[in-house]
């Protein structure tokens, strides 16, 4: 019997190593898979890369977001909405609620979701009556008025309402990677590119609990973070060299926080512009941050800043949005004083996560409402 020769042998053994060692890998991750999606569910991520949004929502995605405090699988509509399936054609009142996770709004169940009681609220009075709900978590006003331009106008809204949460939609603004700012003007960056690599972890985290988890792990420490940044598996924004965090920062007085106050202003300007060439009626609600409304949330948030030096202004970025929303004839309603006046212990934010909970939306939904009338927008 003829015998092969070595380098033969050595190269069929090599092979079949390889392979058992990937078969070995897949076994692996697949028995990882199982335990972590049953036992440490990871908020997988319902949105897709676009060179002009940065993301956008995956279409029928079915996500599942988990905390000590909430468990909810939510589905996105055939048109990537966290809402009811909804047609573009309507005859009745189509209102268009822009804005970040506050108004995507899936801590809750869907029916419990601000966007959604209004709608409710609406169809007492008027049963030809919507709210489409166009919330994207994890974006800033830009991102939001571009998605109203290529996807949400599509709905013929008589009034758009862009929720404004000044908890970090400054600092999105500030660090965006649609828009740069200088001498006073945006700069438009699209076509956004992403690397191969990126696309690839990308597709991977929205599928895979372990991918996702993993991929927190990394994150969550800063020299590894930076490290994936540096070699390009992650974008960021601009850098800033501040002792505090870039989205206190806008609760302060700085050169930084002036420019992202400013840009944020500019994109407001062309929101204002769009729907005014459209016919139809913006008006901005701004969401308050729990640290302004409860106390308590306050000391625990910016105490750390108590020697420091630093100089907390916790209404100024409801200042001054109101004051640029006044000067051009914007209308807005600040939720600030209604949760103000019946917050009791932290009523409508969860305890460790920043968003509204049930209570929040159910009081968030009443003043816009209320608002809504008397501003002669809705009779």
């Amino acid at each position: 019997m003829r015998k092969l020769p070595r380098t033969k042998n050595k190269a069929r053994n090599l092979f079949l190593s390889l392979l058992l060692l990937a078969f070995s890998f897949m076994i692996a991750f697949f028995i990882a898979e199982l335990i972590v999606s049953n036992f440490f569910p990871q908020d997988l991520q319902k949105y897709e890369l676009d060179s002009n949004l940065v993301h956008k929502p995956r279409a029928n995605a079915v996500t599942r977001l988990t905390s000590q405090e909430y468990n909810v699988v939510s589905k996105t509509n055939s048109k990537g909405l966290l809402d009811y399936e909804t047609d573009y054609d309507f005859d009745g009142l189509t209102i268009v609620a822009l804005g970040d996770s506050f108004t995507e709004a899936s801590h809750v169940r869907l029916e419990q979701g601000f966007t959604k009681i209004l709608e409710s609220k609406l169809k007492d009075k008027t049963k030809n009556s919507r709210v489409v709900n166009c919330g994207i978590g994890n974006t800033g006003t830009d991102q939001q008025y571009l998605f109203l331009r290529l996807e949400c106008i599509k709905y013929k809204p008589r009034i758009v309402i862009l929720n404004f949460y000044t908890g970090n939609d400054f600092a999105n603004n500030y660090a965006s990677l649609i828009y740069s700012y200088k001498d006073g003007k945006l700069i438009d960056k699209r076509p956004i590119e992403f690397t191969a690599i990126q696309r690839m972890l990308h597709f991977l985290n929205t599928r895979f609990h372990t991918v996702k988890l993993a991929e927190r792990i990394f994150l969550d420490s800063e020299s590894t973070r930076n490290f994936l940044i540096k070699i390009g598996l992650y974008k960021t924004g601009e850098p800033y060299q501040y002792n505090i965090s870039l989205q206190d920062l806008y609760f302060t007085n700085s050169e930084l926080s002036d420019a992202g106050f400013e840009k944020t202003f500019l994109i407001l300007d062309e929101l204002a512009n769009y729907t005014n060439s459209n016919g139809t009626s913006l008006i901005v609600v701004i969401i308050p941050t729990k640290e302004q409304v409860d106390s308590r949330k306050y000391s625990e948030h910016f105490g750390i800043y108590r020697d420091t030096g630093v100089k907390i202004n916790i209404t100024q970025p409801n200042m001054l949005l109101a004051d640029y929303l006044s000067r051009n004839n914007i209308d807005y309603i600040d939720l600030l004083p209604y949760f103000k006046a019946q917050n009791k212990n932290n009523s409508f934010y969860f305890e460790h996560d920043e968003h509204f909970n049930e209570k929040g939306h159910q009081l968030a939904a009443n003043a816009i409402y209320e608002n809504l009338i008397k501003l002669k927008l809705i009779s």
